[in-house]
């Protein structure tokens, strides 16, 4: 072998070395549980998440970014109420909470750096309330998950408890 064909076949290592380096860093790191709470997530008929409108806004928009397997253009067609105090109350399909998840799972779990502030609390909130359901709820009882962002005179401040929805509610 001639060295300059050694020379072209070496470039050529080195690139397609960098290309496969480049595919992998346009992926996330998801944590361990991930692909399982998709699953369960796809599996829900109906979950509300009770935040403020800024909160949900922040963390279900475009993701401005990663690979083709992310959904990059945020959760479409959420219903949007009003919910207890100066929460929103969103109503969103087993679909669009999987949805939800892989915009969240882009948001906290970046390739490179630390994750958004905002999507790490909603994703590890979310992961608490999926990891807990053993079975799926009752069609009248749809998962419900409850993120004030009031503080009731505490020091240290705790994310409010889930609750299952009553019929009404819904």
């Amino acid at each position: 072998m001639t060295s300059k064909r050694k020379l072209v076949l070496g470039c050529l290592a080195a690139v397609v070395t960098l290309l496969l380096a480049g595919c992998g860093s346009a992926t996330t790191k998801s944590p361990a549980r991930h692909q399982e709470r998709l699953r369960k997530a796809a599996g829900i008929e109906v979950f509300y998440v009770e935040c403020s409108r800024d909160l949900w806004d922040v963390t279900s928009a475009d993701t401005k970014g990663g690979d083709i397997r992310q959904n990059r253009d945020g959760v479409k067609g959420a219903k949007i109420g009003k919910g207890p105090g100066a929460l929103s109350r969103i109503r969103l399909t087993g679909h669009q909470l999987a949805d939800y998840l892989r915009v969240l799972d882009w948001r906290a779990h970046p390739p490179d750096g630390d994750g958004e502030a905002e999507a790490v609390r909603m994703y590890d909130e979310i992961s608490r309330v999926l990891d807990d359901i053993k079975s799926p709820p009752p069609a009248d009882a749809p998962p419900l998950l409850v993120v004030d962002n009031g503080f009731t005179g505490s020091a240290s401040p705790t994310p409010s408890a889930s609750r299952t929805a009553t019929p009404s509610e819904g």
